[in-house]
C-alpha cells in the first residue's frame, strides 16, 4: 500500500516536472508518507526513478513491438514479418504515452545521460537488440551481425523519424507528411525493403 502510494505519487511529480527538479522531500510530501518509509523502499532518486518508468509503462499498457518467435526462410516472407514488426512499432511510438515518456527523457538527457540507461534497461529499451538478433537468425552467417545490427538501427531509426521525433520536435512539415499511421508504415516498410534487399542481395 505505502510503496504503491510513493509510484503513484511520484510518478506523477516527475512526469509533471521531469526528474532533476523533484526532490525526494516533495515526494514524501505528496505521496503522504515519511522519508523513511521512502528511503525504506527505494535507496536513491535514481532507484525510484527506475520504478517509476516500469511503474509507468506498466500503468499506460506500454509494451513494445514483439517479433515472431519463428523465423523464416525466404526473404519474402521475412519482409513481411518487418512489415507487421513495423506495424506494430508505429502504433507503439505513437502513442501518446510513449511521446510523453520520452519528451521527459529528452529534456533531462544533457545533464542526466544515465536516466536513457534507465529506461533502456526496460523491454521498450531493447528494440535494436532483439531486432538485430532476429536479423542474425535469419541471416543463419550469410551476413555478419555487425552489418545486422547495423540493418537494424536503420529500420528503428525510421520509425522514429516519423513517429516519435516528428512529435518531439513538432516539425510541421513532417507532420503532414506523416500525418496518418497508414502514411507512417507505407513510407518505412517501403525504405526498409530497399534496405533489406540490399542488405541481403546475395542470398
Amino acid at each position: 500500500m505505502k510503496q504503491q502510494q510513493i509510484l503513484v505519487a511520484a510518478t506523477k511529480v516527475f512526469m509533471e516536472h521531469g526528474f532533476s527538479r523533484v526532490s525526494m522531500d516533495q515526494i514524501t510530501k505528496d505521496a503522504k508518507v515519511s522519508k523513511a518509509t521512502l528511503y525504506a523502499y527505494y535507496k536513491s532518486k535514481h532507484e525510484l526513478f527506475g520504478a517509476v518508468l516500469k511503474h509507468y509503462q506498466n500503468t499506460n499498457k506500454i509494451q513494445s513491438p514483439q517479433l515472431p518467435t519463428l523465423v523464416p526462410t525466404d526473404l519474402a516472407t521475412f519482409k513481411e514479418s518487418i512489415k507487421i514488426y513495423i506495424e506494430s512499432a508505429v502504433k507503439f511510438y505513437s502513442n501518446p504515452s510513449v511521446v510523453k515518456l520520452y519528451r521527459l527523457l529528452v529534456s533531462e538527457i544533457c545533464q542526466l545521460p544515465e536516466l536513457f540507461e534507465l529506461l533502456f534497461e526496460s523491454q521498450s529499451g531493447r528494440m535494436t537488440v532483439g531486432l538485430a538478433n532476429y536479423i542474425n537468425k535469419f541471416s543463419n552467417n550469410h551476413t555478419d551481425s555487425n552489418s545486422n545490427y547495423l540493418l537494424a538501427c536503420q529500420i528503428l531509426d525510421l520509425l522514429r523519424g516519423a513517429t516519435l521525433w516528428t512529435k518531439l520536435t513538432q516539425n510541421p512539415v513532417k507532420q503532414q507528411l506523416f500525418k496518418d499511421n497508414s502514411a507512417i508504415v507505407n513510407y518505412v516498410y517501403t525504405s526498409s525493403s530497399l534496405l533489406i534487399d540490399y542488405h541481403f542481395k546475395e542470398m
